[in-house]
């Protein structure tokens, strides 16, 4: 750790270094005549007032004190002017830029009257005091100015990245949980059709085993290929979920597939009329439609009824897909909305559409979805 600090602070070192020779180098020559003036006490306040900026980061406070103070006692002794107040100069405006307001201002002002009051003892009042003076007090001033303005800037800059970065993490999340709701949708709506399916087959087989047997192998045959559709399609959206990614999802049902889905229920004993217009229309918007189909003639098998009887219309026009399903069951099974008509209603809100469900007016029941398809 403190191999990696002093790493960070090597050129911070360096420069102050850097400045503490060129005070020792430049001062003497700085003098001119009065060269013999500028002894080893002199040399020592140029090194601290060079060797102070190398902590002007760490501890901008404490440079800007140690250079000060290097600085007003060089001019308390009458050494000849030099580049030593330059370098002054330069750590009061370090100071202000790595420091508040609050901090800066009373230190810099206080210093910049202490070095006039000392020019003026030694030298007297002259023109070059008001001119030092009026450049001290403006300057940190303005680049304080400048300073806060910059890390304000940057205060703002950190904090939309930051704000970026959570509602990055919360769509992510959101999206997380979307599909995973998605998902479930599409279990519940596979396995309760499929199931409802082969329980209607499973009847079927069981009543023609007495005497009909082609019949009965093409019921049970029917009960293996959708048993096996199910597992198939469950396994593959379920393997979303898992950690690795190694399963890929099925493909989305569209409205060509419900001609399928109506003529498994019919085979399986459900009598079933279809209105269908199966015109394009976007996938999400066609698989929508299908599995509200699905769901609908599930409910049917599960609750109109053994005799009851259903009519589908799906109709694409004026920008949107009509679904409609109807039976002449049993009506509704209860006053709770069960996780297939929650489902159904889920989807169409998603994609902006409208859903009813409930006791139609010539009795049995009723689903009606109107999805926009644009």
């Amino acid at each position: 750790m403190n191999r990696e600090r002093l790493i960070s602070q090597a050129p911070l070192i360096a420069t102050g270094i850097a400045v503490a020779l060129a005070l020792v180098l430049i001062t003497p020559e700085a003098a001119g005549d009065d060269r013999e003036r500028v002894d080893a006490v002199a040399i020592v306040l140029c090194v601290i007032a060079g060797l102070a900026l190398a902590f002007r980061k760490s501890h901008p406070v404490g440079q800007y004190v140690a250079a000060m103070g290097a600085t007003l006692t060089y001019a308390v002794l009458d050494y000849p002017g030099g580049p030593i107040y330059g370098v002054a100069f330069v750590s009061a405006l370090a100071m202000v830029a790595e420091t508040e307001r609050r901090t800066w201002m009373p230190a810099a002002f206080a210093g910049g009257a202490l070095m006039i009051g000392a020019q003026a003892t030694v030298y007297g009042w002259s023109t070059h005091i008001f001119v030092l003076g009026a450049v001290w007090f403006v300057g940190t001033a303005l680049f304080g100015e400048v300073a806060r303005l910059r890390r304000e800037q940057a205060r703002t800059a950190q904090a939309r990245t930051d704000f970026a970065e959570r509602t990055r993490e919360e769509e992510a999340r959101r999206r997380v949980a979307e599909e995973r709701l998605q998902i479930a949708r599409d279990v519940h709506d596979v396995v309760g059709h499929s199931l409802a399916t082969i329980a209607l087959q499973a009847g079927v087989a069981e009543h023609l085993l007495h005497g009909r047997e082609p019949e009965a192998r093409e019921s049970m045959a029917t009960i293996r290929r959708l048993s096996k559709e199910a597992l198939g399609e469950v396994g593959a959206m379920l393997g979303v979920l898992r950690a690795d990614g190694g399963a890929d999802r099925a493909p989305a049902p569209d409205l060509g597939q419900v001609t399928r889905l109506v003529e498994d229920m019919r085979a399986a004993g459900l009598a079933i009329d279809l209105e269908l217009d199966d015109a394009p229309v976007p996938e999400v918007v066609g698989g929508a439609a299908y599995r509200i189909v699905q769901e609908s003639l599930t409910n049917v098998v599960r609750h109109a009824g053994r005799a009851a009887s259903a009519r589908v219309r799906v109709a694409a026009d004026n920008g949107s897909v009509d679904v409609e399903i109807t039976d002449d069951g049993l009506g509704a099974g209860g006053p709770a909305e069960g996780n297939g008509l929650t489902g159904m209603r889920e989807r169409a809100a998603a994609l902006g559409g409208s859903f009813e469900a409930g006791p139609a007016p010539d009795g049995g029941f009723r689903v009606h979805a109107r999805l926009p398809a644009r």
